[in-house]
C-alpha cells in the first residue's frame, strides 16, 4: 500500500489519501484484482480496509510538512537499502530511525513538549507513532521508485514479522500491497497497448 501511496504523493502532496479516496481506491482495487482472477475474499485475507490507504491517527500527511519536519536525508541514508539480515538482528539500521520519524510526527498530538526525544510512549499512543511510521514509509517508497520500496518495504516487514512486533496493519497486508502491485503493472501493461 505504502508503495502505491508514495507513487501517489509525487503528483497529490499528500502522503494518504483522505476517507472518501480511500473507499473509492479501495473498491477499485478489489474490483480489479477480483477481475485478474484473485480470492473475492482477498481484502479479508488480508485484514485490508479502506483505512488502511489514510494516515489514521498521524496528523502529517502533507509531502511538505512532513519536509518541514523530519530529516530525509537521514531517513534515505538509513532506510534506503534494506539488509534483512542486519535489520533483522540485533543491529538494526532502518526500523530504530523510522521509529524515531513516527515519533517525531506523532508528537504535535501528544504534547506540546520536545516528547519526540523522548523513547517512551504511552500505550494510547503507540498506534499514533505506527500510523505515522507508515505515513513516512509512503514517503519513503515516493524517493525510492516502486520495484526498490517493494524490497525495501518486504525486508522491514518481514523483520517486523519475524520478530513478532507489526507495522500497524502493514505486516498484515503484504499481500494486498503485492496484489496492488500487479494490478499497477496490469494498468500499465494496458496503457501502453
Amino acid at each position: 500500500m505504502q508503495v502505491s501511496l508514495g507513487q501517489h504523493s509525487l503528483k497529490s502532496g499528500t502522503l494518504a489519501l483522505n476517507s472518501t479516496e480511500a473507499e473509492f481506491c479501495f473498491s477499485d482495487t478489489l474490483s480489479l484484482l477480483i477481475s485478474l482472477g484473485a480470492n473475492s475474499s482477498v481484502a479479508k485475507l488480508c485484514s485490508a480496509e479502506p483505512a488502511n490507504l489514510t494516515g489514521g491517527l498521524c496528523p502529517v500527511m502533507g509531502v511538505k510538512d512532513f519536509l518541514q519536519l523530519v530529516n530525509t536525508t537521514r531517513f534515505l541514508e538509513a532506510c534506503q537499502s534494506v539488509d534483512p539480515l542486519k535489520e533483522c538482528t540485533e543491529e538494526p539500521v532502518c526500523q530504530p530511525v523510522l521509529n524515531n520519524i513516527g515519533i517525531q510526527m506523532a508528537a504535535g498530538l501528544f504534547h506540546k513538549s520536545d516528547q519526540a526525544n523522548q523513547a517512551i510512549i504511552e500505550p494510547g499512543q503507540q498506534q499514533v507513532v505506527n500510523d505515522c511510521q507508515n505515513v513516512a514509509l509512503s514517503w519513503l517508497a515516493s524517493q525510492l521508485g516502486p520495484e526498490k520500496a517493494n524490497t525495501v518495504l518486504r525486508n522491514l516487514i518481514s523483520c517486523k514479522v519475524n520478530r513478532g512486533g507489526h507495522f500497524s496493519s502493514s505486516s498484515k497486508m503484504l499481500v494486498f500491497a503485492l496484489a496492488v502491485r500487479v494490478r499497477n503493472q496490469a494498468l500499465l501493461n494496458m496503457q501502453l497497448l
